[in-house]
């Protein structure tokens, strides 16, 4: 994380989380490093289907049909937190940390997404644990893709 910290201050980015099954442990990893509120800017959590659908101006009925669990959510979520500004860089999560099975995904099943103005990178992860181990490794592997989106484009 330090060297991607120190490469978005270099560059003068900034980046935002938009968060759902990992409830704001991604903004929690971010917001750890001191000093870091020159280049993070804010963190949203979007857990419920409404509260999803409304951020997004979509009816809950569309983004249930899409999948709560999707890349076209992902999609969104980066598109949306870009065209409001929230920060030049997006990194989002979606996913079933279970225990439970939701409609129309498997727990562990998680899409994460970093993405600009003109740029996306979107992953589909199937994770293996509880629900406390699954939301740890979505954060890890958000850290991990967002590296590896700014050594493809920066």
């Amino acid at each position: 994380m330090d060297k991607i910290v120190a490469q978005l201050r270099r560059q003068q980015m900034t980046i935002a989380t938009i968060e759902s099954f990992t409830g704001g442990l991604l903004a929690d990893a971010w917001i750890s490093h001191p000093g870091i509120s020159d280049i993070y800017r804010q963190g949203l959590i979007l857990y419920h289907l409404e509260n999803k659908a409304n951020w997004l101006k979509i009816s809950p009925g569309t983004l249930q049909k899409e999948g709560l669990v999707s890349e076209k959510l992902i999609s969104r979520l980066i598109n949306e937190g870009v065209q409001q500004g929230l920060g030049k860089i997006i990194l989002a999560t979606t996913g079933n940390a279970g225990p439970k099975a939701q409609p129309g995904s498997r727990v562990g099943e998680v899409y994460l997404g970093v993405g600009d103005d003109q740029h996306k990178l979107i992953q589909k992860f199937d994770f293996v644990g509880d629900r406390a181990s699954i939301r740890n490794q979505g954060v890890q592997a958000s850290i991990h893709l967002l590296e590896t989106f700014l050594s493809t484009y920066y």
